[in-house]
C-alpha cells in the first residue's frame, strides 16, 4: 500500500462559480423574487452599480422587491464561498419594463474566479 505525504489543506483546488442562468424579468409594480445560485453556499453582495429602487439583494442571494422605476441598471454581484475564501463576480443587466416585457439578463463581461491567498 502507498502512503500520502501531502497537505490536505493545500493540495486540492475547488471550483467556485455563480451558476444562475435564466433569471426572469422585472416588471414595474409587480413583486419580484429570484434566488441566485453558486456551486457552493455563498455570501452575496453588490460590488458596483445600484439595484433598481425597491429591489434588494440579501446576503443569502435572494433578489426581491417591487420597483416603480422603469429603466436599466448594470450591477456587478459578488458571491464569496462560505467554506474557503473563493469568490466569483458577474455583471448583470437589470431591465425594468412597464408591462409585458422585461428581462434580467446575465452576461459575463468581467468574471473573477480565484482564491484569496493567505485567508483561511
Amino acid at each position: 500500500m502507498g502512503s500520502f505525504n501531502g497537505d490536505f489543506n493545500n493540495d486540492f483546488d475547488v471550483y467556485f462559480d455563480i451558476t444562475s442562468d435564466a433569471i426572469i424579468g422585472i416588471i414595474e409594480g409587480v413583486p419580484f423574487s429570484e434566488q441566485l445560485v453558486a456551486t457552493q453556499a455563498a455570501i452575496w453582495s453588490v460590488v458596483s452599480g445600484t439595484l433598481p429602487t425597491g429591489i434588494t439583494l440579501s446576503s443569502g442571494g435572494l433578489i426581491s422587491g417591487t420597483t416603480t422605476v422603469i429603466g436599466n441598471s448594470n450591477i456587478t454581484i459578488r458571491a464569496t464561498s462560505n467554506v474557503g475564501s473563493y469568490i466569483d463576480e458577474v455583471e448583470f443587466l437589470f431591465r425594468v419594463t412597464a408591462s409585458t416585457g422585461g428581462a434580467l439578463w446575465r452576461r459575463r463581461s468581467s468574471v473573477y474566479n480565484f482564491r484569496l491567498l493567505g485567508v483561511r
